[in-house]
């Protein structure tokens, strides 16, 4: 299975690096605060069931990622996208088995021992 997700060289997502609160911070060209829209996305303990909820959020191998480029430009409009690339992030693709995959509604995670960086 492909899955996509945002993250810069050290392979830090976007909410990991704080880059997030830095520009909610600092500002951008949207004109109004980032977190407007990135923090109104669900949360991971919103968006997937208590069971895998308590299964994925302490283990620090799993990274939160979207099945697709569709759902991953919903999560990060285009102009997002812009902003982040400035900030030296991009778009990654991993392979990863099925079984290592953890779908929630609006995202997922994966195992990143049990995934190739294409």
């Amino acid at each position: 299975m492909r899955v996509y997700r945002v993250e810069n060289d050290e392979g830090l997502g976007v909410y990991q690096s704080t880059v997030a609160f830095r520009l909610d911070r600092f500002g951008h060209p949207m004109g109004q605060k980032l977190s407007d829209h990135i923090y109104g996305m669900p949360t991971p303990n919103v968006d997937f069931s208590s069971e895998d909820y308590s299964r994925i959020y302490f283990n620090s191998n799993y990274r939160y990622a979207c099945e697709s480029m569709e759902q991953l430009k919903r999560w990060f409009p285009p102009i997002l996208l812009k902003i982040f690339k400035r900030q030296g992030f991009k778009i990654v693709a991993y392979e990863v088995d099925k079984e290592h995959v953890v779908l929630g509604r609006n995202q997922l995670v994966f195992h990143l021992s049990h995934a190739r960086r294409i």
